[in-house]
């Protein structure tokens, strides 16, 4: 029933996104789409809930077609982690033009701070992380003359090797992320930096190319590269066992 279902509600678009592809048996890549055919119904969010807890980095794309939207229908719906991408199904009962999927996912923008911050809370299992960070990128803002408070620094500290301006950046750099064909001047233009400043913060915090950077779609991958390459994810055992400071 699974192997069915897949094949008929759900496909997969991977770097460069040229077609479709079946859901892999092994872990999603960083820069992956999930998309669900909205026809399988209650049914298909069930797996959906699933999958995206299982590659959280990855987005998901809804595929609407007319299904009743019934009380169950929306209770999986609160399940499902935002931002959510929305693509209006093609006739036919086929899935849409690869084109349309990368254009909803883009169009959702970039997180605000409580979307990245959840994200990392959610990755760590550490949910008072969320308030922290909102501290800490608040004293990263020009209106505030002053550093950090010595709490919020230590904190940080105590969860790995990122200290606040680093994950000011990281937070900013995911905001940026996945905008296909804008200039790398533009990018670190707005990002407040020079190009090669730039280049060098994108392989820094992720680890990639700033062409990956531009081109794999979301913002989930830019915080879940930056967790994998720092090792915060190898901590998460110690990180739950530690008192917050």
């Amino acid at each position: 029933m699974t192997h069915r279902f897949a094949e008929t509600y759900i496909r997969v678009l991977q770097h460069p996104y040229a077609a479709y592809s079946l859901r892999p048996a092994g872990p999603l890549p960083l820069g992956a789409v999930l998309v669900l055919d909205m026809s399988g119904a209650e049914s298909a969010l069930e797996q959906a809930i699933i999958w995206q807890a299982s590659a959280p980095w990855c987005p998901l794309a809804l595929v609407i077609r007319n299904v009743p939207a019934s009380a169950s229908l929306i209770k999986h719906l609160t399940h499902l982690h935002d931002p959510l991408a929305f693509v209006p199904g093609a006739s036919g009962g086929q899935f849409p033009l690869v084109e349309e999927i990368i254009k909803a996912v883009r169009n959702r923008g970039g997180p605000d701070g409580g979307e990245a911050f959840t994200y990392v809370a959610n990755r760590l299992e550490q949910g008072s992380l969320r308030s922290l960070f909102a501290e800490a990128e608040a004293f990263t803002r020009p209106e505030h003359t002053h550093p950090a408070p010595r709490h919020v620094s230590r904190r940080l500290r105590v969860l790995g090797a990122l200290g606040v301006p680093d994950w000011r950046s990281l937070f900013q750099l995911a905001r940026l992320s996945g905008v296909g064909r804008v200039p790398i001047e533009e990018l670190a233009r707005r990002h407040g930096v020079g190009v090669r400043t730039f280049r060098a913060q994108v392989q820094r915090y992720t680890g990639v190319s700033t062409q990956s950077f531009r081109e794999w779609l979301g913002w989930e991958w830019v915080l879940e590269a930056a967790l994998r390459r720092w090792g915060y994810l190898d901590k998460r055992p110690a990180l739950k066992m530690a008192k917050p400071a």
